[in-house]
């Protein structure tokens, strides 16, 4: 199992790989252009430091299981088969650059926060109140994924 964190050493390359994505870029799966993309991202961060308002989303398998099963044993998903909730993609119109500038400051702060208090806690709507030490993995394995639907 490669271990997938976003944290201080990691952070720096996914900003790099965040910056590679263009609007002309085609995505291999999924329906988020690149600007919503980084809206998604933005939003997962912010509600990753309670920034957001997350809805807590129904789950048929008890939580632990959830953990373990994609973000310890199966932290590559399957491409354009797991559909994030309408909640997790919210709207707007501004520009990629904007979005992005927005999506990596979210980043920056997370990494930040995970250094100055990981042990705090940010409520995820799929595996309910977690550390940012575990928001740490959800963040570097949803990246990851995101990163591969762009090809960057």
């Amino acid at each position: 199992m490669a271990t997938i964190d976003l944290n201080r050493t990691s952070a720096g390359d996914f900003v790099q790989r965040l910056d590679a994505i263009n609007t002309s870029d085609q995505r291999r799966w999924g329906t988020l252009d690149p600007a919503a993309l980084m809206r998604h991202l933005n939003y997962v961060f912010e509600a990753s430091l309670n920034e957001q308002r997350a809805e807590k989303v129904f789950i048929p398998l008890p939580r632990f299981v959830v953990w373990y099963l994609f973000f310890v044993w199966f932290t590559r998903w399957p491409e354009g088969k797991i559909k994030a909730p309408d909640s997790f993609c919210p709207d707007g119109d501004a520009m990629l650059e904007e979005e992005r500038a927005r999506c990596v400051a979210a980043l920056w702060r997370f990494v930040e926060a995970l250094e100055t208090a990981p042990e705090r806690k940010g409520f995820s709507p799929l595996l309910g109140n977690i550390s940012l030490r575990r928001w740490s993995r959800v963040h570097g394995v949803h990246l990851a994924h995101h990163l591969r639907q762009y090809g960057v």
